[in-house]
């Protein structure tokens, strides 16, 4: 019997940070563009490069420890 694996990447305070990310596009997809609402958006926008930084060393320890 194959048991399967699941391989965690991606520490779950950063996981929880994109899923916001993902709700956000999820909005604007959905919606018009007269509707962005920058009070909403400005928190991702301004955590962009902090929010990458975070979920490439996660990658980066995943591939050293491989």
């Amino acid at each position: 019997m194959d048991k399967s694996v699941k391989i965690k990447i991606i520490r779950g305070d950063i996981k929880e940070r994109l899923g916001k990310y993902l709700s956000y596009r999820h909005f604007i997809r959905h919606s018009y563009s007269s509707e962005l609402r920058w009070n909403e958006m400005a928190p991702l926008v301004k955590g962009l490069d902090e929010t990458w930084k975070a979920v490439k060393t996660d990658f980066e320890v995943f591939i050293n420890k491989s």
